[in-house]
This record gives C-alpha cells, structure tokens and sequence, in this order.
C-alpha cells in the first residue's frame, strides 16, 4: 500500500494555486517522522477540471516502509526494493482523484467559515 499527505497549498512557498502531494509505500508514519523522503507531486488547481495538469512529480528515495506484520500483530519497518525505489507510488490517475478530493476538501470548510481555508 501506499500512505502520504495533501495540501492545498504549495507548504514550501505559500502559493495557494497548487496541490503538493507528499507519498511513500508502507503506512503514513514514516513520512511524518522524516525517516523517509517520498515522492513529491504537485497539481496545477485552475486546470484540474479540463486537462491532466500535473507540475511535477518528483522521485522519492523510499528507502524503508513500515508496513504491519499479521503474525506478530504489531508494525515493522523493512526496506523497499529496489524496484519499489525506483518507481512512482501513485499513477497519474490517483494524483488527480486526490487532487481532485483536496479541493472538493479545500472548498468545503472555505465556504463553511466564509474565509480561505487551506487544508493537509
């Protein structure tokens, strides 16, 4: 499997017409202790709707995953393989539809609170 975060925001710079989405094999916990670099992907949001407007998509070392080990019931980290390494965790499909759930995400607590509301 595959875990990460969105923003509805470039986190880096503040520029708020982007979609930054950060992913890793495994589970999520990796990526929010920094034990792992992920892939990085980042969505232009005005042309979502009409074309595939993906900005960049940058390879991740993903080096280590934690994954969760159904014998001993707890989770274990392991090292990905090289082709795990070498290779995108999202399709150019699950970028959008992800993109897509940030905005619709993004557009809801905007218009319940009157106010931009960026969201991860």
């Amino acid at each position: 499997g595959v875990a990460g975060v969105a923003f509805s925001l470039d986190t880096d710079t503040g520029f708020k017409d982007v979609v930054l989405i950060n992913a890793s094999w495994g589970l999520g916990e990796t990526i929010v202790q920094g034990a792992v670099t992920p892939d990085e992907y980042v969505v232009h949001k005005s042309l979502l709707q009409n074309f595939v407007p993906i900005i960049k998509k940058k390879l991740g070392a993903k080096q280590i995953k934690m994954i969760f080990d159904t014998s001993s019931e707890c989770t274990k980290i392991v090292s990905t393989s090289q082709h795990e390494q070498q290779q995108f965790c999202l399709s150019d499909a699950e970028i959008m539809q992800l993109a897509q759930f940030t905005l619709h995400i993004e557009k809801y607590y905007t218009e319940k609170y009157g106010r931009w509301m960026p969201q991860d």
